[in-house]
């Protein structure tokens, strides 16, 4: 599959440029991506349904500071767990993505993810404003 080397997102394999900022996509993501030399492992927060709820989700961990990884596949079985692999996909929105921490911000993450679904507000300053248009 490849992937964005700007959004360090994953993508079916046929497409060749990233959708959300243009940039050809590459057979794999550069080794800054591969884990800290303490040997951290990289473990699953969630996973998601839709490829700008995914893009939404991990642009808020990021603001959160905590690195995440998103990678096609899977149906819900929780709000964290994935159930089995999914059928073929229609549309980007049918798509499921697994998003994947560090094991050391999974505590972190798992908050921002629940507030990102409870709706909670974006911690950005002025965030609140750009909202109101």
């Amino acid at each position: 599959m490849p992937f964005c080397p700007e959004c360090k997102f994953e993508y079916r394999t046929g497409i060749v440029r990233c959708p959300d900022c243009g940039t050809e996509l590459v057979a794999a993501l550069p080794s800054e991506s591969a884990p800290p030399a303490s040997r951290e492992r990289e473990v699953l927060l969630c996973t998601v349904q839709g490829e700008i709820h995914a893009k939404l989700l991990r642009d808020r961990l990021q603001l959160e500071g905590i690195p995440s990884r998103a990678q096609l596949g899977g149906v819900l079985d929780s709000p964290y767990y994935l159930a089995a692999m999914p059928a073929p996909v229609s549309s980007p929105a049918d798509v499921v993505i697994r998003i994947y921490v560090w094991e050391t911000h999974l505590g972190r993450a798992r908050q921002v993810y629940d507030d990102f679904e409870r709706g909670a507000q974006d911690p950005r300053p002025g965030a609140e404003a750009s909202r109101a248009c």
